[in-house]
């Protein structure tokens, strides 16, 4: 018994963003098809884990479908519209492996607004019992306040997460981020949503993820990762980089290193 079935396609790159500014009546019909693709998936993932248990039966099947129909009707009535406020609620499904009896409680819970959807991600990461509510707060802090978006190899250094931890797990245990794995082999992390930058700058100035001295909070973020920046470039740079000994040398004598090992090759800046 299939309960959901959808044949359409949903293609994200890796730059974009779900769109807020739509009108919520254009955008009704979208969202709706989003669910139900996504409700098709969640339930395959079900079936899969009650045959894993011992195989599934028409009555485990039936509670699946009716859970998962109950469930889609409580998300279209609070979706208003909104494709970031779904995909959120999925993210989350996602991440915590939501038990089935457990979907109907953890919609009904989710805040309609998404303000107040992301204060809540705020005080889970607040309230972390795994010991690494500083680094989430430190990426969010760097992501937010960085001139553009950020390799994941790069925010474990302007992160300064320790080499142990690894940045995707503080990534994606942090909510308000995404991973594009498929425009680059350096694997770019993105905020989910330009609003979420915005919610993340007024928590800065406000000191919920970085205190500074005095009152400017977020200038100081500002300052700490251009100061942390210089830091790791000093790892690399060094007086006399290119080894040329003679400041008096010509060019034609010069010889750059390969492009490997050549000073702040392909480079973009962060401040």
């Amino acid at each position: 018994r299939v309960l959901f079935r959808s044949e359409m396609k949903f293609k994200e790159s890796p730059g974009d963003s779900l769109q807020l500014e739509l009108n919520n009546r254009v955008l009704a019909g979208p969202v709706g098809a989003y669910i139900t693709k996504k409700m098709s998936d969640l339930q395959e993932r079900y079936k899969k884990e009650w045959e894993l248990a011992g195989g599934i039966t028409p009555k485990a099947e039936k509670i699946i479908c009716d859970t998962l129909g109950i469930v889609t009707e409580k998300m279209q009535q609070k979706a208003g519209g909104t494709f970031l406020w779904v995909y959120l609620i999925f993210h989350r499904i996602k991440d915590e492996e939501t038990a089935l009896r457990k979907l109907p409680e953890l919609v009904d819970e989710a805040p309609k607004e998404l303000e107040e959807i992301y204060d809540k991600m705020r005080r889970q990461i607040e309230t972390s019992k795994d010991g690494n509510s500083g680094l989430y707060k430190k990426a969010l802090s760097t992501a937010t306040v960085a001139n553009r978006p950020l390799r994941l190899s790069e925010l474990q250094v302007l992160a300064e997460i320790p080499d142990e931890v690894p940045a995707y797990t503080i990534v994606k245990l942090c909510r308000f981020f995404r991973v594009a794995e498929s425009d680059d082999s350096h694997e770019t992390v993105y905020m989910i949503h330009q609003s979420a930058k915005q919610w993340l700058e007024n928590q800065l100035k406000e000191g919920f993820l970085e205190k500074g001295e005095g009152t400017d909070h977020l200038t100081y973020a500002h300052n700490s990762l251009a100061k942390r920046c210089l830091k790791a470039l000093s790892v690399t740079l060094k007086k006399d980089v290119w080894n040329l000994q003679d400041p008096g040398i010509e060019i034609k004598d010069i010889h750059p290193p390969s492009r490997g090992k050549a000073p702040l090759t392909d480079r973009k800046s962060v401040v």
